[in-house]
């Protein structure tokens, strides 16, 4: 049948498609805003920074970002578990699990910084409190963010994105140009995400958070969100902890090489992984509704690793000119090491891609055991006693080729086993 033009209707998986690009608008240009944010303010600090100030500051957001990043695995479970509901409900399992998961990032953020400070590797124990306050932020800010996500609130979910980002450009621009010392920069760094939670919490029942209903007792959001933070304090030492991870057993590498590897890392791979780290909660809200859009996924893994040789071979090309033209003789970066840290990202969306999937099929441990076999291998092949440029690029490719062929094979196993 068709329309008066002649032309026929559009078919029910064009609807549906239209339809998700539409809701799902909102959190990429959220994730844009937040990110460009994120890129203006780690350039402003490698531009107005001395050298060796900026391995400091790029080991602390490292950190940071570790950490938050970990408890990242809070939000994906409080997304997975929120719905819409018609009548209120108490929201005290969830405040009281949220309590005790902030606990949790207190002790990681003085484990995390300690090991650093073992291993004579910045910030080490004096980025302490930058990172405590970042980890019981991102624990506050991924309830609510996780529950606007799951009940599908994503204008909401939106603003929480983009306000953190900006608030964290602003506080950090403020300080770098102020030239403030250690720890107003850190602070600059880590509260952002608890300010944001706060004036989100006083505003709930017009931002829309005043309607849902998270599932599970406290003891089944625990014992849920172990495995989901467990994966996500993996994907956090692969992606947010690299910077850092890069000054271990760099002692005798220059300075310039070690900044130039960080200064590419933060401006021209962290933008392309930060849009598959905003759009996890929208993932597992598809993934869990469309069964069908699982079975396609080994085909897009296929198109990610084509996709992620292209980019290599033009970062390799381009980068190494771009950074000494930006840089003079402050940063530098071989052709072999820029080809890696970029294309490799085109992988790391593929593991996202995977483990999310595995994850909406409420296979926990399969989504902690992909981000587990890659981080595994990321500081495994960190340690390996060869030159600096072999054992990241090393690392950069290998890991991520682990883990989603860890997760793929476990994936078709779930889809023969659903299959009739």
């Amino acid at each position: 049948m068709t329309g008066e033009s002649g032309a026929p209707p559009p078919s029910a998986g064009e609807h549906r498609r239209h339809g998700v690009a539409r809701r799902a608008s909102p959190v990429l240009i959220a994730t844009a805003v937040a990110g460009g944010a994120g890129y203006v303010a780690t350039l402003l600090a490698s531009l107005r920074l001395g050298q060796g100030s900026f391995v400091s500051f790029a080991a602390l957001w490292a950190s940071v970002f570790f950490v938050a990043g970990t408890f990242g695995g809070w939000q994906v479970e409080i997304t997975r578990a929120s719905h819409r509901t018609s009548e209120p409900r108490s929201l005290r399992p969830v405040a009281l699990t949220a309590t005790l998961v902030g606990i949790g990032a207190l002790g990681l953020a003085v484990a995390w910084t300690l090991g650093l400070s073992f291993v004579h590797a910045e910030p080490g124990l004096r980025g302490a409190p930058a990172v405590a306050i970042a980890g019981v932020g991102a624990v506050m800010l991924g309830t609510v963010a996780g529950m606007a996500a799951g009940a599908e609130r994503w204008g909401t979910l939106a603003v929480m994105l983009s306000a953190e980002g900006v608030l964290r450009l602003l506080f950090v621009g403020a300080a770098v140009i102020a030239g403030a010392g250690f720890w107003v920069m850190s602070a600059s760094i880590a509260v952002p995400a608890v300010v944001v939670s706060l004036v989100v919490l006083a505003f709930r029942r017009p931002l829309g958070l005043a309607d849902i209903w998270v599932d599970g007792t406290p003891r089944e959001l625990a014992q849920r969100a172990l495995a989901t933070i467990a994966a996500s304090a993996a994907l956090s030492a692969v992606i947010s902890a690299l910077p850092a991870l890069m000054t271990m057993r760099s002692s005798s590498v220059p300075v310039s090489v070690v900044e130039g590897a960080q200064t590419v890392t933060q401006l021209l791979r962290a933008p392309m992984v930060v849009v598959a780290l905003a759009l996890q909660g929208f993932a597992v809200v598809t993934l869990r509704t469309s069964p069908q859009a699982v079975k396609r996924i080994p085909r897009v893994l296929v198109a990610l690793v084509v996709l992620g040789g292209a980019l290599g071979v033009l970062a390799a090309l381009v980068v190494p000119g771009l950074v000494s033209a930006v840089y003079g003789d402050e940063k530098e970066i071989s052709s072999l090491l820029s080809a890696a840290l970029i294309g490799s990202a085109a992988l790391l969306v593929g593991v996202f891609l995977v483990a999310i999937a595995l994850l909406a099929l409420m296979d926990h441990r399969g989504y902690a055991a992909v981000w587990g076999i890659t981080a595994a291998v990321t500081i495994g092949a960190m340690l390996l006693p060869v030159g600096f440029d072999p054992r990241l690029t090393i690392a950069l490719i290998l890991a991520p080729a682990c883990g989603m062929g860890y997760g793929v094979r476990r994936l078709l196993t779930h889809t023969i086993v659903t299959e009739p």
